[in-house]
């Protein structure tokens, strides 16, 4: 799993900014889980690359913010904590 965090305005950041803190199959064996921690105070946009699921995806974290990313057939979608599907837009 690669990721590469940029500023708001596209400068790269240090690696260590955002960290996966959980990959793992969901629980209703459907898909996988990615929980994805923003360890600075500003906002962030993180590219995820996970090669052997075939996938690249972007998200938006906001200062110390954690989020919860399900990954099914090639799409992602957002979950709570608890894996429950938000309906919202990645």
């Amino acid at each position: 799993m690669d990721i590469l965090v940029r500023d708001l305005n596209d400068n790269v950041l240090p690696n260590g900014l955002v960290e996966v803190t959980a990959f793992k199959q969901a629980e209703n064996g459907a898909g996988y889980i990615a929980r994805a921690f923003n360890h600075s105070d500003k906002t962030v946009m993180c590219n995820i690359n996970i090669p052997f699921l075939n996938i690249r995806q972007e998200i938006q974290l906001s200062g110390f913010e954690v989020k919860t990313l399900h990954f099914e057939k090639g799409q992602c979608s957002l979950a709570d904590m608890m894996e429950a599907p938000i309906p919202d837009e990645v």
